[in-house]
């Protein structure tokens, strides 16, 4: 009985009391002792109470507690009843009386304990099966600290008992599931009895696994007191799901994106669901379909019977129906459609709605409509057609005939033909009947032209057409006879209008020839053969490139073939006449296409203009040379200095002065003077340099223009100059002695006229000195010596740092404006001196050996600036860039592999990347030249020549260098607009790039009359201030330099 304390003690047991003396005799019963006890008080009274004890054990603890010290005796035991010997469990406290005698009172806990040990025993049965449960059990407190679980709890999520006991249940929920467990165990906890929820719990692994979870309060069960949890692994019903929730999704997407319309409905045709292209085939939204029926949205025309149909289809046992129905377009269209409908049952066969597809059909009906259309159409048009349409079987008999066969040519609608031809022309009724019968044998078809007479008598002609369709369900032969009166009438018209002209072509003062792209002659007048020196039979059985020389045939050959790309133009060839002599043609070509305007070949204008170049090519000589010496005049010698000087290269000028030239005039006569000064030309020019420019200046002046010249050789070359001057003249019988005075002027000068008055004042100064003398311009050059010292230096070091900077100007297309390129311009802004002329720069590096360290720059700079102008949309796409070389560089071996590799690093295509050069760096060395720019070409980059017609005078390397653009110089574009010379070379020279197949950039211009009259002449492309100076990348950007178009005057 020790354990007898752990009774709850909200339990009260039923008491009642007894008196008993000091040997424990029982004196009498207290009230309610009957009730409490369960019998009657007399079966006790005079009895010990000692007496009662169930046990030997409690029989002396009875002893004991009467025994007790004075004070309170206490003790639970088990007594015996004595109405049924039964035991009663019962609690006593002996209370002494003082007068020997104690109340006793006795508590009865006989039923309190009986419940006690059933709840006990029911505790152990929960336990031992909660301990062998399959599913995981726990308890928790009121903070949700785990104080029990099941073992099943290795087994399930593989944690130890003694792991889980005493931490927050919230440690083994999956993170993501905190939230939820607590807010699910505070509803419990504040009065919510049990939960059940789906929740994530953490295998000891790491691992997850879903659970359906249980909560029950507990807290009120004695036995229990806590808050009971329970786990059942859901893991594959969680799968399950998720797969099915796949399925479902796989499904929901291929019915709405399935291109067949797609429904559903209830069994009572209420759309349950429908697809994207059942919505766009009705032109409806989904919300305007669902919930409601089909028959809602019929058009007036549809039959009305397939709803019943389907109705029905599920009643005869049958899961598919198809079914015409017309639904009505939210237009308001009829939407024809053939409907299938799938009968949708459950598990035990019962319906729970139909599945439709439908399949449009109006693309079907308006086939039918537009055959119907095309019948009426082919019936009206035979009725109205001018033209007779008949069959006619092999036998004659007339099938069909069109209404108008009677008056287009007597032909009977009905019936048998008896007589072929016979409304034909007499002369034409056997080419009728010999037609027939080669219809009808052969079945080949036949179209051929013959007379006939309309019903009213008139005679015209017929153009029949007949093809055998006897095999096929026609069974005839289907003929057509059309009115050709008006075609044969335009024929005879247009016969007699090409013998006209043909006589006026062969009679022609300008040679026609009309070439086929395959280089045969179509036609030749006489004037063309008179021309090139062959007869019209000869002519007309070759090729005309058989009748070219090589050069020609380069020239003419890809004008020819490229005629209709290329278009209508005009260019000048030197021809090989079979005479031997050369003549100058012009020759004016244009497409030629026939009547359904395809591509036929050429049509080539050619006049001989041989006379009329020689006499230009002698007014413009003589414009700009002096007509005694025939030595450049002033004119052209101010243009030579001032080109030279804009270009910044080295100048030198000797002024030649002849000293007493005024005595041989005076002593010997003019006629003997102008001898003298034809011998000074000659000896003049012997001594200069085949770049070099000697002039008459006037009377007995001459001005020798040295160009890329220093000090030392201006010097020796004044001095051979003298030595020549002093040698005697020998005029018929008569030496004639005189000498010279010369002084030597060099760049840089603000102008050709300080230039010139620098050599003259010098020259003045050596006449001062005593004649025969060298005099030079010292002062100046003190100045400029020092300062290309100064400036070598910085030039290196701003190499070497990035002190140089790169510019761009456009090359625009003169016809609509686009930048089409841009010329890459090295600039250098010098610390102290500001901005340094690039040509003086340029110079300054090729004399101290950093020319092709500059060329090597500039190139990849000006590839790297155009690579990111085009990614940054400053440049367009398809615009070239041309970078300037120095001649020192064509002697670098590794200069083509290095422009070839920075062109692929920079990804620019080496088509759109020009490579300029003057005339004087490629005839330094021309065949050093010749072989660099070879292989560049061999990988497609263009090659410029710049400055065209400043520097070697010869024409011959536009015939072995591989160039493929002229740039003409500024100093010709400058004067085209009032100078009648500078006009002439600059058409002279888009000429030639014609000619030669050459593109040509006029540079330098400025004015909108410049380019009016560059246009006018056919140049295509040109630079200059009139659009843009030479802009950086970053000004090119802010205003659009090269992507706006560039009308005149834009800059």
């Amino acid at each position: 009985m020790d354990d007898l304390h752990h009774l709850p003690q909200h339990e009260r047991a039923p008491y009642t009391s007894v008196l008993v003396d000091g040997a424990g005799t029982i004196l009498e019963t207290g009230p309610g002792f009957d009730d409490v006890a369960g019998y009657p008080g007399d079966l006790v009274l005079g009895r010990r109470i000692a007496e009662f004890g169930a046990t030997a054990h409690d029989r002396d603890q009875l002893t004991a507690l009467l025994a007790a010290p004075a004070g309170v005796g206490y003790g639970r035991l088990a007594v015996i009843r004595p109405s049924d010997d039964s035991v009663q469990h019962v609690v006593l406290a002996a209370v002494p009386l003082g007068d020997d005698r104690l109340r006793v009172v006795v508590a009865n806990e006989t039923e309190s304990l009986s419940r006690y040990f059933d709840l006990q025993a029911f505790a152990e049965r929960v336990r031992v099966l909660a301990s062998n449960s399959a599913d995981v059990m726990w308890l928790m407190d009121d903070e949700g600290v785990v104080v029990f679980t099941t073992s099943a709890l290795a087994a399930r999520f593989g944690w130890r008992v003694e792991d889980v006991r005493g931490r927050p249940a919230t440690d083994f929920v999956h993170p993501d599931d905190h939230a939820l467990a607590r807010s699910t165990f505070d509803r419990v906890r504040g009065g919510e009895r049990q939960l059940v929820y789906e929740i994530r719990l953490l295998r000891a692994d790491g691992t997850t696994v879903w659970t359906r979870s249980t909560l029950t309060d507990l807290r009120h069960e004695p036995s229990v007191g806590g808050i009971m949890g329970s786990a059942v692994d859901i893991d594959d019903k969680k799968a399950e799901e998720a797969r099915r929730a796949d399925d479902e999704a796989q499904y929901r997407a291929r019915f709405e994106q399935s291109l067949i319309p797609q429904s559903v409905t209830d069994p009572t045709f209420r759309y349950q669901d429908v697809n994207a292209a059942y919505c766009t085939l009705l032109g409806r939204d989904r919300e305007q379909l669902i919930g409601r029926r089909p028959d809602d949205f019929l058009h007036p025309t549809d039959p009305g019977t397939g709803g019943h149909e389907l109705a029905t289809m599920a009643d005869v046992g049958r899961s598919t129906h198809r079914v015409y129905r017309v639904f009505a377009h939210q237009d308001g269209s009829p939407v024809p459609v053939l409907v299938s409908g799938t009968a949708l049952q459950d598990a035990s066969g019962g319906l729970i709605g139909y599945a439709a597809v439908l399949e449009d059909q109006r693309a079907l009906f308006a086939s039918e409509r537009q055959r119907e259309e095309a019948q009426r159409l082919f019936e009206t048009i035979a009725d109205r057609s001018d033209e007779l349409l008949t069959v006619v079987t092999p036998q004659r008999e007339i099938l069909y005939s069109s209404p108008n066969g009677p008056r287009l040519a007597n032909f009977r609608q009905s019936g048998v033909i008896d007589d072929l031809g016979a409304f034909a022309h007499p002369d034409d009724v056997e080419l009728v009947q010999r037609q027939w019968e080669h219809i009808t044998t052969t079945g080949i078809a036949t179209t051929f032209r013959f007379r006939a007479f309309r019903d009213d008598g008139e005679l015209i002609w017929l153009e029949q057409t007949s093809t055998n369709l006897t095999d096929t369900a026609i069974g005839g032969v289907v003929t057509t006879l059309r009115d050709v009166t008006d075609e044969m009438e335009a024929e005879r018209a247009l016969a007699e209008s090409e013998a006209r002209h043909r006589m006026i072509a062969d009679l022609a003062d300008e040679g026609i020839w009309v070439i086929a792209q395959d280089g045969r002659t179509l036609y030749a007048n006489a004037r063309l053969a008179s021309l090139v020196g062959y007869s019209l039979d000869q002519l007309y059985a070759a090729p005309v490139w058989d009748y070219m020389d090589e050069e020609i045939a380069r020239l003419t050959l890809p004008r020819l073939t490229e005629r209709e790309v290329r278009g209508s133009e005009r260019y000048e060839v030197a021809y090989r006449h079979p005479d031997g002599r050369v003549r100058r043609l012009r020759i004016a070509a244009s497409p030629m296409r026939n009547a359904d305007g395809e591509a036929e070949g050429s049509l080539a204008m050619v006049s001989d203009v041989t006379e009329t170049r020689r006499i230009e090519g002698e007014l413009w000589h003589a414009a700009l040379h002096d007509a005694l010496t025939g030595l450049p005049n002033r004119s052209m010698l101010m243009e030579r200095v001032e080109e030279a000087l804009e270009q910044q290269a080295d100048v030198a000028l000797l002024f030649v002065d002849l000293d007493l030239f005024k005595d041989v005039n005076d002593a010997r006569g003019h006629g003997v003077g102008d001898q003298v000064l034809v011998a000074v030309a000659h000896r003049l020019a012997a001594i200069a340099g085949p770049h070099d420019t000697v002039a008459r200046f006037g009377g007995d002046e001459f001005v020798v223009l040295l160009r890329d010249a220093h000090e030392s050789h201006a010097r020796a070359v004044a001095s051979r100059a003298l030595d020549s001057l002093q040698e005697p003249f020998d005029v018929g019988d008569v030496h004639i002695g005189i000498g010279g005075s010369i002084g030597i002027a060099l760049s840089p000068a603000a102008s050709a006229d300080d230039l010139l008055r620098y050599a003259d004042t010098a020259m003045y100064a050596a006449k001062a000195a005593g004649r025969g003398r060298i005099q030079v311009f010292d002062a100046e050059l003190e100045h400029r010596s020092r300062e290309r010292y100064v400036l070598g230096a910085d030039l290196r070091a701003a190499l070497q740092d990035g002190g140089l900077q790169m510019a761009y100007q456009p090359v625009v297309d003169l016809a609509d404006g686009r930048v089409v390129g841009v010329e890459a311009l090295s600039r250098w802004e010098h610390p102290q001196q500001g901005p340094v002329p690039a040509q003086r720069f340029v110079d300054l590096a090729e004399s101290l050996g950093l020319a092709p360290d500059l060329d090597r720059w500039a190139l990849d700079r000006a590839l790297g600036d155009v690579a990111r102008m085009r990614e940054r949309g400053v440049l367009p796409e398809d615009a070239y860039v041309a970078v300037n070389l120095s001649g020192r560089s064509l002697a670098d071996e590794t200069l083509d592999r290095y422009i070839i590799e920075r062109t692929a690093h920079h990804g620019l295509d080496p088509r759109k990347v020009v490579l300029e050069l003057t005339e004087s760096a490629i005839m330094a060395d021309p065949e050093v030249a010749i072989g660099l720019l070879d292989r560049l070409r061999t990988h497609c980059f263009p090659v410029a020549v710049d400055d065209f017609g400043t520097g070697y005078s010869s024409l011959a390397y536009l015939r072995d260098l591989p160039v493929t653009m002229l740039k003409i110089d500024r100093s010709f574009v400058s004067g085209v607009t009032d100078d009648k010379h500078s006009l002439a070379i600059v058409a002279s020279v888009l000429q030639l790039a014609r000619t030669l197949d050459l593109a040509l950039v006029a540079e330098g211009v400025e004015t909108e009359e410049h380019a009016r009259v560059l246009r006018r002449h056919g140049c295509r492309l040109a630079q200059g201030w009139l659009w843009s100076k030479a802009v950086t990348p970053e000004q090119a950007e802010l205003e659009g330099t090269f992507t706006r178009v560039q009308g005149p005057g834009s800059a």
